[in-house]
C-alpha cells in the first residue's frame, strides 16, 4: 500500500491530528495481524455534512393533519435547514402545518399555488425535528412535500 504525502511536506500534512488519525486508521486496516477480533477498536467522528432531502407524495382524506415528510436529527449531529417546499392538487381543499424544532411555524395554512420557503443559516439542535403535516378539508387531496437541509457534525 502506497500513502500519498501532498508535495508540502509530511509536517504540513500531519499538523493536522485527524488527518494522522486516518493515515493511522489506513494502515491497520492492511496490516494483517493475529489479534483477537475486537480486541482494538479504533473510531473516528464523522466529521463531514451530510446532505439531507425528504421528499414524499401524500393521498388522503384525512381531516386531521397527517405527517406528509418528516426529518429527525440524529443526537450527535446538527442540522441546517434550506427548504421546505409544498404542493397539492387541490388547494382549496388542502391545509398544511409546519413545525419545526418543537414550535408549530404555521397552521391550517392554505396555499393557492406551489409553495418554496427557504431558510438561510437556519441551525437545529441534536435531536430535534421539521414536520410538514397536511390535511383535507373536502374529499381526497394529494401533497406533495419535501425538507431540504444537512446534517452538520457536533464538535
Amino acid at each position: 500500500m502506497a500513502i500519498e504525502i501532498p508535495s508540502r511536506g509530511l509536517l504540513d500534512y500531519l499538523s493536522r491530528v485527524d488527518d494522522l488519525l486516518v493515515i493511522v486508521v489506513r494502515l491497520l486496516e492492511r496490516l494483517s495481524l493475529n489479534t483477537v477480533q475486537g480486541a482494538v477498536t479504533i473510531t473516528t467522528p464523522e466529521r463531514y455534512e451530510i446532505p439531507v432531502a425528504k421528499v414524499k407524495r401524500l393521498a388522503t382524506s384525512s381531516t386531521v393533519y397527517v405527517t406528509l415528510v418528516t426529518w429527525e436529527l440524529p443526537t450527535d449531529r446538527m442540522g441546517e435547514l434550506s427548504f421546505v417546499e409544498m404542493d397539492s392538487d387541490n388547494f382549496a381543499s388542502t391545509r398544511f402545518k409546519l413545525e419545526g424544532a418543537g414550535k408549530i411555524l404555521f397552521e391550517d395554512f392554505q396555499l393557492s399555488s406551489a409553495l418554496s420557503l427557504e431558510f438561510p443559516v437556519v441551525r437545529l439542535a441534536p435531536g430535534s425535528a421539521v414536520v410538514l403535516s397536511m390535511k383535507s378539508i373536502g374529499g381526497e387531496v394529494v401533497a406533495y412535500g419535501d425538507i431540504v437541509g444537512k446534517e452538520i457534525p457536533r464538535w
